[in-house]
């Protein structure tokens, strides 16, 4: 009887110690865990102003398509300062675009 105690007793000791053993790993983990989360939240919100950007340069794209075509077919002069001020704007979204190119490189 007593030799079954004793055996009861080591296994309890052990299954502790299993337990002790199991929560120190996870509370090692937990500083990784963060660090990723933080990681992946900072190359979310890199890639939505990456989106940001390339819808911006696709609109100006197609604007400065419409424009010129309306120069050519009307002969208005609207249109040309139309394309002037347009390509403006999207020569500082590609401007935009090359900042965030370099940061990726930085990155990797």
């Amino acid at each position: 009887m007593t030799q079954a105690l004793n055996q009861v007793k080591q296994l309890r000791i052990k299954l502790l110690l299993l337990l002790v053993i199991v929560f120190m790993a996870l509370v090692a983990l937990v500083p990784f865990v963060i660090s990723s989360l933080n990681e992946l939240n900072a190359l979310n919100a890199h890639i939505e102003s990456i989106k940001k950007t390339t819808s911006e340069i696709i609109y100006y794209d197609e604007v400065l398509t419409m424009s010129s075509r309306m120069y050519t077919f009307t002969g208005d002069e609207k249109w040309s300062q139309r394309y002037l001020r347009i390509a403006n704007t999207l020569d500082k979204s590609e401007v935009a675009c090359g900042t965030c190119d370099s940061g990726d490189r930085q990155r990797v």
